[in-house]
């Protein structure tokens, strides 16, 4: 694989939005950590799994916005033609496997089934909100789909090292 197709998949998948909540996710770790070490490799993997899953939703909304994003996104990758349509829609459904596997082992490293069924949750509506049958950005539940997505990520960060606290819900509700 060239190196420009590697570029334009990194600019599909992860937008500037992705790597601004990356403080949010590690500031809801620090605070569900409550002064304990953490577990360093579930932590990776766990990071790993939430760029992941973001990534999925970010090439999905890319993907089929490619009509549309020559007028409101020229710079997306599928209209500069610095990615193609065939390997766009390969790399959302390897990213999409590698999410499903990714939450897998971390069921299987953690044992904590509300941290996975929030993931999962975050994961599936990040996809309905691009990907038919559903594709809730273009009716009125897309907002709400985009909220929720967002909420159930620093949800998910306190779940991996402790309880979810009062004050972890009112955060992400905000």
């Amino acid at each position: 694989m060239k190196i420009r197709t590697l570029t334009a998949i990194w600019k599909a998948n992860l937008p500037q939005w992705v790597w601004a909540c990356l403080p949010f996710w590690i500031a809801s770790i620090i605070f569900a950590l409550d002064g304990q070490a953490p577990e360093w490799g579930t932590l990776v993997l766990f990071l790993i799994t939430v760029i992941i899953i973001q990534a999925t939703a970010e090439i999905a909304n890319t993907y089929i916005d490619r009509f549309e994003d020559r007028i409101h996104v020229p710079s997306n990758p599928l209209v500069t033609g610095e990615l193609s349509e065939d390997t766009a829609k390969k790399a959302l459904i390897l990213e999409n496997v590698t999410a499903g596997l990714l939450l897998v082992v971390l069921l299987l490293v953690t044992l904590n089934y509300f941290l996975i069924i929030a993931m999962a949750v975050a994961w599936l509506t990040g996809l309905a909100y691009s990907l038919p049958p559903f594709k809730f950005k273009e009716t009125i539940a897309g907002p709400f789909s985009f909220a929720l997505t967002t909420a159930l990520i620093p949800i998910a960060a306190c779940l991996l090292v402790g309880p979810l606290s009062d004050f972890m819900t009112a955060v992400a509700a905000f």
